[in-house]
C-alpha cells in the first residue's frame, strides 16, 4: 500500500495503464461479484479507503478515478456504485442511485448487477430511491414507450426482491404495446395473483401432446406458474397440473441452467405433495440440493432446504425437518436472505408445535423476535406464529 501512496504523490508521473492496474488489483481484492450481488471482502481497497477517508492522497486518487470513469460509460456503471459504497457505505450508494440517470444506465449496463446493489440498500434508503425515481420519471413523462425508464428500473427492483419499489415503478409504466401482457404477467407474479395465472394457464395455446416446445409467451407463463406452485401460492386444477408436469419433465431433459432446473424440481416436488406423493417429493428435493450445491447457488439451496423441512414435517420425520430448517436459517442469516430466514424460523416453530414441545416452540419464537429487533422484517410472521402456538397449546391442554 505504501507503494500506492508514493505513486500518488506525483499524479502526473502515473500513466493511465499503471493507474488502472493499481486500482483494478485493489478493487479485485476488496470486491467479489457473484450472480449480480457484490460482496465486500476485507481487502486492500476497503482498508485503503476507509482507514484514511479524508487523506489528500485518497481524495486525489478517487478524483482521478472518477474523472477516468466519467468518460467511459461501462467503467462508470461498473465501478461507480463500488466506489460510492466503499467510501461512504449505504448513504453514498443511495445518493449515487438517487441520480436517476445513474440508475437507468446501471440497469441498462446489467440488470442483475443493478439488482445486486438495490438489494444491499436499507429499507430507509429504498424509500429515498423510490421517491427520487418516481419524481424524475413523472417529470420526464416518457413512460409510454416500449422501453420506458419506469419499466427498466422496475425490472431491476423485481430482481432485487424490492417488490414495493417495483410495483410503484410499474404503476408509472403506461406502455400499451404488445409487451403489456409480459409486464402484467410480471406484476401478477410479484403480487402472487393466483387468479391471473389460472386464467393465463387456461388460455395457453400449447398442449402437452405438442411435439415442439411452447412458444416464448406460454413458456414464461408456465415457468412462473411452476415457481408459484413451488412457493405454495398457486394450487392448479387437475387438468392444468397435467400440463405443468409434462412441461416441467420435458424441460428438465433439455440443457437448462442450474437455477431453472432447481426451480422445476422444487415445483414438481410441490405437485407431488399436492398429489400425496411425499416420498417422491423428498427424492426430487434431494436431487435439487445436489444441483444447488454443485452449482454454488446459495439462494436455491436455501429454498430447497426450506421446502425439504416442510415435506419432512409432513412425513413426521421431525429430526430431519429440524435439521433442514436450521440449516436454512443459518445459511439465510449468513447471506442476508431475509425472506428465507423468516420461513426457516416458521418451519422450526412448526416442528416443535407438531411435537407438542411448547417450551421449544416459544424459544424459537423468541429467537425470531430477537432477529426482528436486529432488523429482520418478520414481525408479522412472528405475530402469526404466536397466535398459532397459543391456540394449539391451549387446545392441547384442554
Amino acid at each position: 500500500m505504501e507503494e500506492i501512496y508514493d505513486l500518488l504523490d506525483d499524479p502526473e508521473a502515473i500513466a493511465p495503464t499503471a493507474l488502472w492496474s493499481t486500482f483494478d488489483v485493489s478493487f479485485g481484492s476488496a470486491f467479489r461479484t457473484l450472480d449480480g450481488r457484490t460482496d465486500l471482502n476485507n481487502g486492500a481497497m476497503l482498508h485503503f479507503a476507509r482507514s484514511q477517508p479524508h487523506s489528500p492522497k485518497i481524495v486525489r486518487a478517487t478524483e482521478q478515478l472518477a474523472t477516468r470513469i466519467s468518460t467511459d460509460p461501462m467503467r462508470h456503471y461498473e465501478d461507480g456504485p463500488r466506489i460510492a459504497y466503499a467510501l461512504g457505505g449505504d448513504v453514498a450508494l443511495t445518493n449515487w442511485l438517487c441520480t436517476v440517470q445513474n440508475a437507468i444506465g446501471l440497469a441498462a449496463f446489467d440488470n442483475d448487477y443493478a439488482a445486486g446493489w438495490l438489494s444491499r440498500l436499507s429499507e430507509q434508503s429504498v424509500s429515498r430511491v423510490k421517491e427520487a425515481w418516481i419524481t424524475s420519471i413523472r417529470a420526464d413523462d416518457a413512460s409510454s414507450s416500449e422501453d420506458s425508464d419506469a419499466w427498466r428500473l422496475a425490472e431491476a427492483a423485481f430482481l432485487a426482491n424490492r417488490i414495493d419499489l417495483a410495483l410503484a415503478l410499474s404503476a408509472e409504466d403506461k406502455c400499451d404495446v404488445p409487451a403489456r401482457f409480459e409486464r402484467d404477467q410480471r406484476v401478477a407474479f410479484a403480487t402472487k395473483d393466483a387468479e391471473w395465472f389460472r386464467s393465463a394457464l387456461a388460455a395457453l395455446s400449447w398442449q402437452p401432446a405438442d411435439i415442439s416446445s411452447p412458444p416464448a409467451r406460454d413458456r414464461d407463463t408456465l415457468a412462473m406458474a411452476m415457481l408459484m406452485i413451488a412457493d405454495g401460492t398457486l394450487a392448479p386444477d387437475a387438468a392444468i397440473t397435467t400440463r405443468l408436469r409434462d412441461y416441467s419433465l420435458k424441460t428438465l431433459k433439455s440443457d437448462t441452467s442450474a437455477i431453472a432446473k432447481g426451480d422445476l424440481l422444487i415445483a414438481l416436488a410441490q405437485l407431488d405433495v399436492l398429489d400425496g406423493r411425499l416420498g417422491e417429493a423428498e427424492r426430487r428435493l434431494r436431487t435439487c440440493q445436489g444441483v444447488a450445491r454443485t452449482a454454488g447457488r446459495a439462494r436455491l439451496l436455501g429454498r430447497v432446504l426450506e421446502r425439504t423441512a416442510s415435506v419432512q414435517l409432513e412425513r413426521r420425520k421431525f429430526r430431519r425437518a429440524r435439521k433442514s430448517a436450521e440449516d436454512c436459517r443459518e445459511l439465510s442469516s449468513r447471506l442476508g436472505m431475509k425472506d428465507l430466514e423468516i420461513l426457516a424460523f416458521k418451519r422450526r416453530i412448526e416442528v416443535e408445535m407438531r411435537r407438542a414441545n411448547w417450551k421449544a416452540a416459544y424459544t424459537q419464537l423468541n429467537g425470531l423476535y430477537a432477529r426482528c429487533d436486529e432488523g429482520l422484517p418478520g414481525h408479522e410472521a412472528a405475530a402469526e406464529m404466536l397466535a398459532l402456538i397459543e391456540s394449539a397449546s391451549t387446545s392441547d391442554v384442554a
